[in-house]
């Protein structure tokens, strides 16, 4: 492994760390449910420097991923896809 390659993962866990012990804190500290969400989507933006983070919910009766809570969304990209956890194309990616 080079040392640029091995630079940037130090560099990604470091991160990764980071962003672990702020959501260990907002499990402490926070008042609620929704509060908690919000506040570990985003951290993992933040210190994560994920692009974007969600918290879904699964509608049983139809397997659509519907979007609670986001953060860092900034294009509208939740808004314009549809997310299902079944077999067709949409369930497929990352999240189905």
């Amino acid at each position: 492994m080079n040392q640029t390659v091995l630079q940037a993962n130090i560099e990604r866990f470091g991160r990764l760390y980071v962003a672990s012990s702020l959501v260990s804190r907002a499990v402490m500290r926070s008042q609620s449910r929704d509060n908690f969400l919000c506040q570990v989507v985003k951290v993992l933006v933040d210190a994560g420097k994920f692009a974007m983070a969600t918290v879904v919910g699964h509608d049983a009766a139809t397997d659509e991923l519907i979007p609670l809570i986001s953060f860092g969304d900034v294009h509208g990209y939740l808004d314009r896809i549809q997310l299902f956890a079944d077999e067709r194309p949409q369930g497929q990616g990352p999240a189905g």
